[in-house]
């Protein structure tokens, strides 16, 4: 998976597809058909034609947005788009940029590709997701990388990186892949992991890996303590944070001081459910 520098990810889109929000919009727009493959092998009139919700009416995308032909394999979307929502829905190769906002439902059920997002995004980023790259450069909404109401896992592949704060549910149900926040997570981050890695650079609220059967939570940011359904197992270096560190520099995130070197302290849980998943915690020295 590529590293997306803001700068030259977007020089080089100079002929990507690009559309442009008309107005400043007072509705909701359900738009899951703003996806590179919805887009490919159609001319600009087919584009504007596709079928978009505005509020309780049925509309079409070039009601809503300029178009710009150009490559559909790489989509520029321009304007606050944080009442646009499922952009990049089930996006499973191509690349997509946001520059502004976006709304509810982004990248969600995501199976390949690169979304990037300059702004903000809304709840539910990256829900689902079985692959692909997700970055957004602001904050992200409650569930980011979560499950549904009524499934039993979450995200199951790819990677999510909030530059900003996370709100509540962060990882919910997550089973694979990778999520990182560099600012502060919301209550219940990592609840009822089934695996993957969460890394958090900043504070967790409470109950962080509530009901956590085999994730890991890592902590590098200011944090009293797991729920007491977890057991303090040792204090140690994990060499195995050292890949995902080698991550973190290609994308250009800075590191705290001394977590490459550690020491950590694990704790194992959630006793609640016989789990065995972690969290590890950076300890300053």
């Amino acid at each position: 998976m590529g590293c997306l520098s803001c700068a030259g990810f977007v020089k080089e889109m100079g002929g990507a597809t690009r559309l442009a929000l008309k107005e400043p919009l007072s509705v909701t727009v359900e738009a899951d058909c703003l996806a590179p493959e919805s887009l490919a092998g159609r001319n600009m009139h087919e584009i504007a034609a596709l079928p978009v919700e505005i509020g309780p009416d049925k509309a079409n995308l070039g009601d809503v947005f300029t178009i710009e032909p150009g490559l559909t394999e790489d989509v520029i979307l321009e304007g606050d788009l944080s009442r646009v929502n499922g952009i990049g829905r089930s996006m499973g190769h191509g690349r997509l940029t946001v520059l502004g906002n976006a709304g509810a439902h982004l990248g969600a059920n995501m199976r390949g590709g690169e979304i990037l997002v300059q702004g903000d995004a809304g709840e539910y980023a990256g829900a689902q997701a079985t692959g692909g790259f997700i970055r957004i450069r602001g904050d992200a909404g409650g569930r980011a990388g979560a499950l549904y109401p009524g499934r039993t896992k979450g995200v199951d592949g790819g990677s999510l990186l909030i530059e900003g704060r996370a709100g509540d549910e962060l990882g919910a149900g997550m089973r694979r892949g990778l999520i990182a926040v560099r600012g502060d997570a919301g209550d219940f981050a990592g609840a009822r992991m089934l695996g993957g890695t969460i890394f958090i650079f900043g504070k967790p609220g409470d109950q962080a890996g509530t009901g956590n059967r085999r994730g890991t939570i890592v902590v590098l940011g200011d944090y009293a303590g797991p729920p007491p359904s977890y057991v303090l197992s040792c204090t140690y270096s994990p060499t195995f944070l050292d890949c995902f560190y080698e991550r973190f520099r290609q994308w250009e995130w800075d590191l705290p001081g001394g977590v490459e070197s550690g020491p950590y302290r694990r704790f194992i849980g959630d006793k609640n459910v016989n789990g065995k998943g972690e969290i590890l915690v950076f300890t300053k020295s």
